[in-house]
């Protein structure tokens, strides 16, 4: 197809809950304006799909489907669907995520500001469309579309983790993401992360849209929980900080707030690791606190002010 100003909507497969793929399929039948392709990748699943398949076919046009005769691997398979995306603009949404109805027509009308777009979640549980929780600080509270820098966006992702955007509330062009080289299996959990990072950098402009686009399931089957628990997230905080300290041009105040926030998140992996009886992961994440637990005093009232509050120094 001709693919200029088209949108594929990306869908990477891993035994998925026939459930949340349903509800998937039917948010994305239901845009106000549809994708110009809807490409489900399924990685080597244990389940079948072949109903889910058949009902996406006949209420979404222009389905296809790919099944791998192995398993990649997570981020592996995110970049391979995404390479045999035929738009010009991708979105990459999780397999248990919901699109709102006005997600693509929004991200369409904004396409013009600039081609990296990240727009708000809404964070539901597994039996309910109703919000959960939202985890993130409230850093973009007042207006309804915010352009950031590449280096602006770098020091956010790296004061507040990953508090720009998730997978599926990323709007790219594909161009890009193949000039930056797609997701890195080197972050298991933040690869979405990393993946804004080198985008707003080669693009040095980011825009963030202050509306609810995409619907965040959150569920005991998480990844994330699985990854809490072993204290991969909390590590892989303390390698973007290592890589990408110097390109976001840090204050000295700013380093020491990254740094109390590795000594809470430390902190908190080893408690985990008590209650878990990961004795050696305890041993691990102390050892890491005390690296990072000589900050100014103002800094630590600062950061657990603002973990209590919900609103960082940075709200704008």
């Amino acid at each position: 197809m001709n693919n200029e100003n088209t949108v594929s909507v990306v869908v990477p497969i891993f035994n998925t809950h026939k459930k949340f793929l349903e509800e998937l399929i039917r948010s994305i039948a239901q845009q106000k304006v549809l994708p110009d392709e809807v490409l489900f990748v399924n990685d080597h699943s244990v389940v079948n799909y072949e109903n889910e398949f058949v009902l996406a076919s006949t209420i979404v046009p222009n389905v296809k489907w790919i099944d791998n005769i192995v398993n990649l691997g997570m981020v592996e398979n995110w970049n391979w669907a995404v390479e045999n995306a035929e738009g010009q603009f991708i979105i990459v949404l999780g397999h248990d995520d919901v699109l709102e109805r006005k997600a693509i027509a929004v991200f369409k009308e904004h396409v013009s500001k600039s081609s990296l777009l990240v727009a708000d979640c809404k964070y539901f549980g597994e039996n309910s469309v109703k919000p959960k929780f939202n985890h993130k600080s409230k850093i973009f509270a007042e207006k309804p579309v915010y352009s950031l820098t590449g280096s602006q966006v770098l020091k956010l992702l790296l004061k507040y983790g990953n508090a720009i955007g998730e997978l599926s509330s990323i709007f790219f062009e594909k161009k890009t993401f193949l000039e930056v080289g797609g997701y890195r299996k080197e972050y298991k959990h933040g690869a979405d992360k990393d993946f804004i990072a080198r985008m707003a950098m080669k693009k040095n402009k980011l825009v963030i849209i202050k509306k609810k686009l995409i619907r965040r399931r959150m569920h005991e089957n998480m990844l994330t929980n699985e990854n809490f628990t072993k204290g991969i997230i909390t590590l892989e905080r303390e390698l973007f900080f290592i890589e990408y300290k110097d390109a976001a041009m840090l204050e000295p105040r700013d380093i020491s707030w990254i740094k109390a926030n590795l000594f809470y998140h430390y902190i908190y992996d080893a408690f985990k690791g008590i209650s878990k009886q990961r004795y050696r992961l305890v041993a691990y994440a102390l050892g890491k606190a005390l690296k990072y637990s000589i900050v100014p005093v103002s800094i630590h009232f600062s950061f657990l002010k603002a973990y209590l509050t919900g609103r960082s120094p940075d709200a704008q």
